[in-house]
């Protein structure tokens, strides 16, 4: 194994101390089988390095300026003590884990802070988790199987990282506790870009404290894939979430399976406190799609839009604020507001009584609720009463919601692609001038009166082949390419929306020029740009990116 250890001599002046000594441990290029500790140094980086075959942590750290390890395999890792994991440590400045392969762990695979450290002196500065790759962590009889778990952070980063085969918890954030809560808090996390697959516990769980965070653009599938999941008594979800103030949007969600075997059923996202959630996907969960739940502390508001739910076996979105609270039985605390706007629900009656699969319920909740300009679809019931069960919740104002039985004119009702189509019912169904929404969960601009459910109508850019027949008064060149264009118009061009393959705007790029160079990331291979003209005018060019 080769360790370099650099002494660097810095002279400052005009301080009241003349020298500073660091020191640097860099581990590089090496095939590692024994457990690694380093602590009370200023910086530590390892590269390219294979650590197999290894009993107990593979890299443990403590009191260091800043950890950096990259481009790195951990194999066959059998941790030995539950409050430690492959990799972990504490008492750090900035944490950097990227481009890493974590295969075939015994207990947790990454876990900061160290050995449940709560002292402010323990406490990590901020976590970067970036392109990791964990496969396969095991539980034991005295070792949870999670595959990240942090609390005692400042700043928590996890984005473009595959977590597969985790018997608990993908990610755990924040701890619960009496005593310790409060210094062992997260102050702000991103969870963003991961995939997260084949999970025993929930995909993504959170204690109450989290000062804030933003979780998008996950994919979360198969959780509690065995039908029965980690925690059969309490239910496995996709997002398990019980801090308040977060913001959960654009994630895709499926196939939450708790309870199929035995146990209880499990959401694609479970709520527990005030939150905003919306253009997300969730689909085929035993618990029902997107739940609310006060038994943790709660209040402010929680707004629900833009959400598209289908074929859940409980209610597609369901606010129930009829627990008690877990850490102190007497207070039961509520949001002040609920919010339920422009989603679109598919659900089928096939609980008895059938409303335990209605698409929307409300249950004992004290709060003011509004409910608005929603797509509810309860396949089969033409009954529309059935559409949104309602118990002890006095302050329910429904307005512009279409209630309806089966397929309305979506673009591919079979197969759940719920775009709305020019002869669709739902288009122009508010008023006009009735505004919940301004975006729909495609970020489109709903203009003119606003259709009912998650997508807005819009016929210019709703896919690849709504393309305008207006010959194109601009070249974009070269077509194909590696994602630079350059273009060249006859007129002035104000602005150009660039649409994905399935529809979604992913960029507005503002112009002013007849030419000139725009630069489109590679996330498909196929590209539309509307581009829209001084005059107002716009035309469609279809793009191929290599």
């Amino acid at each position: 194994m080769k360790i370099t250890i650099y002494h660097l001599l810095i002279l400052i002046f005009g301080g009241l101390q003349p020298y500073l000594y660091s020191q640097t441990t860099i581990v590089q290029n090496s095939t590692i089988t024994q457990q690694q500790v380093f602590a009370n140094i200023d910086t530590l980086i390892i590269q390219n390095c294979q650590f197999t075959n290894i009993n107990g942590e593979a890299v443990r750290f403590s009191g260091i300026d800043y950890v950096e390890i990259s481009n790195c395999s951990f194999t066959n890792i059998s941790n030995t003590i539950s409050t430690r994991a492959v990799i972990c440590g504490k008492s750090t400045s900035k944490v950097l884990l990227k481009n890493l392969d974590l295969q075939n762990i015994s207990g947790t695979a990454i876990r900061i802070p160290t050995d449940g450290a709560s002292i402010l002196s323990d406490r990590v500065g901020t976590v970067i988790i970036d392109s990791v790759n964990i496969y396969n962590c095991q539980s034991t009889t005295t070792l949870l199987g999670d595959a990240i778990r942090i609390f005692h952070t400042d700043s928590l980063f996890v984005s473009n990282s595959t977590l597969k085969k985790i018997d608990n918890m993908g990610i755990d954030l924040g701890r619960n506790s009496s005593t310790t809560q409060t210094a062992q808090k997260v102050n702000y996390c991103h969870i963003n870009n991961n995939q997260i697959d084949s999970v025993l516990a929930d995909g993504i769980g959170a204690k109450e404290n989290i000062d804030f965070a933003l979780i998008e653009n996950n994919t979360i599938t198969n959780i509690a894939y065995d039908g029965i999941g980690a925690r059969p008594a309490d239910g496995d979800h996709g997002i398990y979430w019980q801090a308040p103030n977060a913001v959960i949007r654009n994630n895709f969600i499926s196939q939450v399976k708790d309870g199929l075997v035995s146990g209880n059923y499990g959401l694609g996202i479970s709520l527990r406190t005030n939150a905003t959630i919306t253009n997300n996907m969730v689909s085929h969960c035993t618990g029902g799609g997107i739940g609310y739940f006060n038994d943790h502390p709660s209040n402010g508001n929680i707004f629900i839009a833009n959400n598209v739910v289908y074929d859940c076996m409980s209610q597609g979105i369901y606010m129930n604020g009829s627990n008690g609270n877990i850490l102190n039985p007497i207070l039961v605390s509520h949001p002040d507001t609920v919010f339920v706007f422009h989603n679109t629900v598919l659900n089928e009656p096939i609980q008895t009584p059938m409303h335990l699969s209605a698409p929307m319920a409300f249950n004992s909740m004290p709060s003011k609720n509004y409910l608005a300009g929603n797509i509810l679809i309860f396949e089969t019931v033409i009954d529309t009463s059935k559409h949104i069960f309602t118990t002890n919740t006095s302050h329910l104002v429904k307005q512009y919601n279409h209630l309806v039985s089966g397929d309305i004119n979506f673009e591919d009702y079979p197969n759940r692609i719920l775009k709305l189509t020019s002869s669709s019912s739902a288009v122009d169904f508010l008023p006009f001038g009735t505004t919940f929404v301004s975006y729909d969960i495609l970020n489109n601009l709903r203009t003119g009166n606003h259709d009912a459910g998650a997508y807005e109508f819009t016929p210019n850019t709703s896919g690849l082949n709504s393309l305008s027949t207006e010959p194109n008064s601009i070249q974009f060149f070269p077509n194909p390419s590696q994602g630079q264009l350059n273009f060249k118009s006859s007129q002035m061009v104000s602005n150009m929306n660039v649409y994905d393959f399935f529809g979604r705007l992913i960029e507005r790029i503002k112009i002013d020029n007849s030419q000139g160079e725009i630069q489109i990331e590679p996330t498909n291979n196929i590209f539309l740009i509307q581009v829209v003209f001084l005059d107002g005018t716009t035309t469609h060019t279809k793009v191929y990116i290599n």
